[in-house]
């Protein structure tokens, strides 16, 4: 295995020495930390959202000077295209089972949270079609003084995901096609510095990932998927000023190092914004901004790609029972999964715009609908895909502790590569209990 050098190595140690930021937060809907924008995002003035409206409050289970969150989800899945496939689609129903655990404490500057989930889809009649995603991290906040705070956070995921097109490469050249899910393990490290001057403010974040691939198992052999292994850090830094208590403008720069085991997937790149935001102003809150991005590639074959951006995060919160979240962003992906429409994992350009809308009927129900659009457009090749997704969860508490939820999602791409599209129906019947 190919190690990092020097400067990435220097990076990763400081990424994780630091220890425990961003992790899942409890059940408290009405918190600005579940919408935050970003690892350096100015501190809201309030934490409390006045505008929405609570659901049932889960008070957690107390454990000296800890605060548990346990839930379990069990349910019925059904998916109509588990690979993605156009000519061969593998339809496929199962159970799931997501049980997960928050715990939180807070003394005043420090506010420490630990976290654990698994997420298991078991589809009995798929020999090796079971995808089980685990989640265990821990994340520390320290505000030294108002106006200056660090955050932290080290995290381990697990994650098994169903190949788009259900192929996958070989050694020595060709395709396989399977409804074995590709499985990673990933470490992962953030540390992020915020610091106010007055109405300025500043931070620093740095942030670093290590993952490692499973060999694929199918019916014709087991084989390995090491060339996709790959370490990347990111260093980034954002100022800003506030003009009013409701708006400021920021600056921010974003460097990364992406190296990749098969080194011809290696790159270098940044990303340079400067936009408007606000904590909030009449019913809106959000950020949007513009600038460029530009991608280096070790790769001859790919020229260096650069393209302006434009985009941002916006909330509107019509009423207190309705809350609506937009945003659009563009980024350069990593590509090291070669299939038949992308023989040489030639990375892309991607635009996505989603929208969300969430309403919080009454205490005992709420409904949600979301919708999102990307395009692709990868470097190096004339393959373009545009891709929709669409969807709607309706929940219901049947007592104080317990919910019933269905969701139904509708996937569509639309590609000029062979065999590249599809369409994709999928459905979850759960019920949830919260402590």
């Amino acid at each position: 295995m190919r190690a990092p050098g020097a400067f990435t190595t220097f990076l990763l140690v400081a990424a994780f020495a630091a220890a425990p930021a961003r992790a899942q937060s409890p059940p408290t809907p009405t918190s600005v930390a579940e919408e935050a924008l970003s690892l350096l995002a100015p501190k809201p003035h309030s934490s409390v959202n006045p505008l929405t409206r609570r659901s049932r409050d889960y008070r957690g289970l107390a454990l000296g000077d800890w605060i548990l969150y346990p839930t379990i989800n069990l349910g019925a899945i059904y998916d109509s295209n588990l690979v993605w496939s156009t000519r061969h689609p593998v339809q496929a129903a199962g159970l799931r089972l997501n049980p997960a655990l928050v715990a939180q404490r807070d003394s005043g500057p420090h506010r420490t949270t630990l976290y654990a989930d698994v997420d298991a889809r078991l589809y009995p009649t798929l020999a090796y079609g079971d995808a089980v995603n685990a989640q265990l991290g821990a994340a520390h906040v320290w505000e030294i003084a108002r106006d200056l705070s660090v955050s932290a956070r080290a995290e381990y995921t697990r994650k098994a995901q169903h190949i788009s097109g259900g192929v996958a490469a070989l050694p020595g050249g060709g395709f396989s096609t399977l409804a074995s899910p590709l499985v990673y393990d990933q470490l992962s490290g953030a540390l992020a510095v915020h610091k106010s001057f007055g109405r300025m403010f500043a931070g620093l974040s740095l942030e670093a990932a290590k993952t490692y691939y499973d060999s694929l198992r199918t019916t014709s052999g087991t084989f390995s998927q090491s060339y996709r292994d790959s370490f990347a850090v990111s260093l980034g830094a954002r100022g800003g000023f506030w003009f009013t208590p409701a708006l400021y403008a920021f600056a921010e720069t974003i460097g990364n190092v992406r190296e990749i085991e098969a080194s011809t997937y290696d790159s270098k790149g940044y990303r340079v914004v400067a936009g408007l935001g606000s904590d909030r102003i009449s019913l809106f809150r959000g950020e949007i901004f513009a600038g460029v991005h530009r991608q280096n590639y070790d790769n001859p074959l790919i020229a260096a790609a650069a393209s302006p951006i434009l985009g941002g995060k916006i909330f509107w919160y019509p009423t207190r029972a309705i809350t609506v979240r937009a945003a659009l962003d563009q980024t350069f992906s990593d590509s090291s999964m070669p299939t038949p429409g992308n023989p040489a994992g030639f990375p892309a350009r991607q635009t996505s715009a989603q929208a969300h809308v969430t309403y919080q009927m009454s205490k005992s129900w709420q409904a949600a609908w979301r919708i999102a659009f990307e395009h692709s457009a990868y470097l190096g090749t004339i393959r373009r895909d545009n891709g929709w997704r669409t969807g709607a969860t309706l929940a219901y508490d049947l007592y104080r502790n317990v919910a019933l939820t269905l969701d139904y999602e509708f996937q569509q791409l639309h590609s000029n590569a062979p065999d590249a599209s599809y369409v994709r129906n999928a459905v979850n019947l759960g019920m949830k209990y919260r402590y």
